[in-house]
């Protein structure tokens, strides 16, 4: 049996006035005491119901349905071996969720959880007999995998600097947290044509990424009133679409039953004969946006004449942020670092300062989003410490809010420590990566190791630091959503003759914009082993050929992605098996490639 630190042989928080350690109760209200998520009883019946399907007395096809329900995927040819995937809206983490994931991780997993592009944390190689014990862990925590999967309400992701931002008009905290607590375990939302995706942004930065959602929660100003631009239809995939306004803006006492309009006319208007195309953004796009809004708008008003409706609070979502605990003096910031260089580098490119005065966020780059068991427990282990709060961000790292001067080199020294002290935090060696086939049924190449392969190459080619996004999915379903980013990768079958091999679809371009979208543009294609070399070759043309102050799409722009792209032709060389077998083998495999697919998990 695997050992459990404890918060005491860390030696918890330390109280300044009195160097006595603090304990769990003695923490802010956001490390401490968040209402829970979780609901054991519920568990408890989902137990039952494994055990009966493990005997096999239960449906096959049921029990798949009611595993998903509870956030249980089923992994690439495994029997009875899957991934949990947890729901934290927000990517909030207090301490007991992260000791409650080192444990899961390290005696039910394979001794890591994996952070998604929805601030999720899933655990993978989790036998399905174990499943009630580690999901009944982390409910101890607060934290559930309730509708993290199937045809549900997903994660409501939200800005990682909600509430500390200095650009933000409203605090999206609380709509991101009301939206997931309205439609969790709702009975409206449990069968829904498909998968349902909500985001919120505090700003016109957007760092949530609200054009992509079927609901983006963008706070706004419209002639002095603050509010909420909803944006509606967005989605990815194989089709991608950009989210459309709904109205100019939405009161935020009317945020909760607008969401339920949106939902409740997409669930009855949506044909679920045809489950590809049962997004919404197909109904949008199909419909009109003018007919859905007037269908949306008259739905919102029965739903207002309703027994049921309830105004929201308006002032939970202004900005406002509790003082947390001293549990080191305010004014000490004699602490030095024991590496000072690699300090100093870190805090140029992982360190910023929020809006609370004398206050700061510090960015942890998560290498693919993978966070070991002892990792999980330091990070615990510096929100006890030095009492800041920890969130998910969507391109797989951790940000540590709430962070005194002299408690930035204490935070360092502590990550370094653990191996998470990396600088350059969301740039260019910063990729994002799905989980690919590693374990995906769905997944054509393994996007984890081309992934790899490019960080490695960025940093011997010394552009690691490069400011620019890098996505990447292993097949186009978009997972890790290799639309929106600077350069983004698309898993592919190529075909030479009659041979398969593994390759990419290398898109340039693609970003946020108030409350949209713009997709990257596709410009060349590589083979998996020589799609490392290409990255770089425009990474490094960037860097070369940046303006002042230019970002990597305005580059592109400037440039011309047609021309970008004709300087990668040669990438594209479809070179036979005699002459370049390594183009026939993927990264991190030694057999040749050939593609299995599994069914799809995410098709409910």
């Amino acid at each position: 049996m695997a050992t459990v630190r404890t918060f005491a042989s860390f030696g918890g928080a330390v109280d300044a006035t009195s160097s006595r350690p603090l304990g769990d109760d003695e923490l802010a209200p956001s490390l401490r005491d968040a209402p829970s998520f979780a609901d054991t009883d519920e568990l408890d019946r989902f137990e039952v119901a494994v055990k009966s399907y493990l005997a096999g007395e239960m449906d096959p096809e049921e029990f798949r349905r009611l595993r998903l329900w509870h956030g249980v995927y089923g992994q690439r040819h495994l029997v009875d071996v899957h991934m949990i995937r947890t729901k934290l809206p927000g990517g909030a983490l207090t301490p007991q969720a992260l000791d409650a994931m080192a444990d899961v991780s390290e005696k039910w997993s394979r001794g890591w959880g994996h952070i998604t592009t929805r601030q999720n944390v899933q655990f993978h190689f989790v036998a399905l007999a174990d499943v009630p014990a580690a999901l009944k862990r982390l409910a101890e925590a607060g934290v559930t995998s309730r509708e993290a999967c199937g045809d549900t309400v997903r994660n409501v992701t939200a800005c990682h600097l909600a509430g500390v931002c200095p650009m933000e008009v409203l605090d999206v905290n609380a709509a991101a947290e009301a939206v997931a607590r309205h439609f969790l375990r709702n009975p409206l939302a449990q069968n829904l044509p498909r998968k349902f995706k909500v985001a919120a942004s505090g700003c016109a930065i957007d760092c949530a990424l609200t054009g992509i959602h079927d609901i983006g929660i963008l706070a706004t100003e419209v002639d002095g009133v603050k509010g909420f631009r909803l944006m509606v239809g967005g989605g990815l995939g194989t089709d991608p679409h950009e989210a459309q306004p709904l109205e100019p803006l939405t009161a935020p006492d009317e945020l909760i039953v607008t969401s339920e309009a949106i939902l409740r006319v997409w669930d009855r208007e949506m044909p679920r004969h045809q489950r590809a195309r049962a997004r919404m953004k197909f109904l949008v796009a199909k419909m009109g946006m003018e007919t859905f809004r007037e269908l949306v708008l008259a739905e919102r008003d029965k739903l207002r004449c309703s027994a049921d409706y309830r105004k929201a609070d308006p002032d939970a979502f202004l900005p406002k942020r509790e003082a947390r605990p001293s549990v080191v003096a305010a004014e000490d910031t004699s602490y030095e670092s024991a590496d000072p260089f690699g300090y100093a580098l870190w805090r140029e490119t992982n360190v910023i300062e929020q809006r609370q005065s004398g206050r700061f966020v510090a960015y942890v780059s998560v290498r693919m989003g993978d966070v070991t068991a002892e990792q999980f427990r330091t990070l615990a282990k510096a929100a006890r410490e030095l009492g800041v709060e920890w969130r998910t961000t969507v391109r797989q790292n951790l940000v540590a809010r709430d962070l005194r001067p002299g408690d930035v080199p204490r935070l360092y020294d502590i990550l370094a420590a653990a191996g998470l002290n990396e600088n350059g935090a969301e740039r260019a060696s910063n990729i994002v990566a799905c989980p690919g086939a590693e374990t995906c049924n769905l997944a054509l190449v393994a996007s984890r190791g081309v992934a790899s392969a490019t960080i490695d190459a960025l940093k011997v080619a010394g552009l690691g630091d490069v400011p620019l996004s890098i996505n990447v999915s292993g097949c186009p379903n978009s997972c890790g959503q290799q639309q929106m980013a600077d350069i983004g990768l698309s898993g592919q079958v190529r075909r030479v003759g009659t041979d398969e091999a593994p390759g990419y679809r290398i898109l340039l371009g693609g970003r946020v914009t108030e409350g949209g979208a713009r997709f990257g543009q596709y410009v060349a294609k590589a083979p998996a082993k020589r799609t490392p070399e290409a990255v770089v070759t425009v990474v490094g043309r960037f860097r070369e050929e940046r303006r002042d102050g230019e970002r990597f799409g305005d580059w592109v722009d400037r440039v011309g992605a047609e021309e970008i792209g004709a300087s990668l032709a040669a990438f594209d060389e479809k070179r036979t098996r005699e002459a370049a077998p390594e183009d026939f083998t993927d990264w991190g495999e030694t057999v040749p490639f050939q593609v299995i697919l599994g069914r799809g998990e995410c098709a409910g």
